[in-house]
This record gives structure tokens, sequence and C-alpha cells, in this order.
């Protein structure tokens, strides 16, 4: 089962969509740094943290390094995600939280 598949279950499901205002996609042939930036609280949390959005921000002027950012899910979601044997992604490309550095 795919995480977009889950969003129907849950309350808010727009803080696991990760479609905000200038948020960089880049090109998969081009990147060859992958890392995910975790934040130990809820999107809402998370997404207004200056430190977060300077670390974002870096990293992400460098056209060869993709970043993801990965929150904390709130237990409705996190229980649909255990229940369905589905990992936790990046709110980007939904890159695999395991499969960043």
């Amino acid at each position: 089962m795919e995480y977009k598949n889950l969003y129907p279950r849950v309350n808010k499901p727009s803080r696991y969509l990760g479609k905000e205002i200038n948020t960089q996609i880049k090109n998969d042939e081009e990147i060859k740094i992958r890392y995910g930036l975790v934040f130990p609280d809820l999107y809402e949390i998370g997404s207004s943290h200056f430190g977060m959005q300077i670390l974002y921000d870096i990293l992400n002027k460098d056209s060869e390094i993709q970043t993801e950012r990965i929150y904390v899910p709130l237990p409705e979601m996190r229980d649909e995600l255990k229940k369905n044997n589905v990992s936790i992604s990046g709110l980007k490309k939904k890159h695999l939280l395991k499969s960043l550095i």
C-alpha cells in the first residue's frame, strides 16, 4: 500500500502531502546525495522551526543534493502505517526514511 492511500483514513492529511509553496523538486538523474532531515515532533511544529528551514535551504541549494523533511506522524497515521506495513517517508518525493542518509 502507498502512503497516499492512507490519506482518506486520517484527519488533516495535508500535513503528509509535502505540497508547500517553494518546494524544490529536482531531477532524480542529477541527484548524488539524498538527505533526510528528521524533526522529532509534528509537522505543524517542525515546519515553522527556523533551524529546520535553514538546514533545508542550505542543503537544497546544491543541485546534487535532494533533502527530504520527515516529521513524527500523529498516532492515527502511525497506527495506519503499522497496520498497512508502510514505512515512514519524506514529504516531497516519498523516499523511504531507511533509504536516506
